[in-house]
């Protein structure tokens, strides 16, 4: 017995596929990032960098949460 897949499925299965491609975006924005701020760090400092790693937590957080909220079919989240 061959089981279809309902809609609910299918949305889920097409969301998770969109979500790879942007988290490998979102990972080559990273790779990135840390590129130009190992060439930043390498010069002399014109104010620290307390900026970056704010960031970074913001956009942790951000990624986190989005997947659980998917994982967890949660849309308040």
């Amino acid at each position: 017995m061959v089981v279809q897949p309902v809609a609910q499925d299918v949305r889920f299965l097409f969301m998770a596929s969109r979500i790879v491609t942007e988290l490998e975006r979102i990972a080559d924005q990273a790779v990135n990032i840390v590129q130009n701020t190992q060439h930043i760090q390498s010069l002399p400092p014109v104010r620290p960098m307390v900026d970056v790693p704010i960031m970074a937590d913001i956009a942790r957080k951000m990624v986190h949460d989005s997947l659980t909220a998917m994982v967890q079919r949660n849309v308040e989240i």
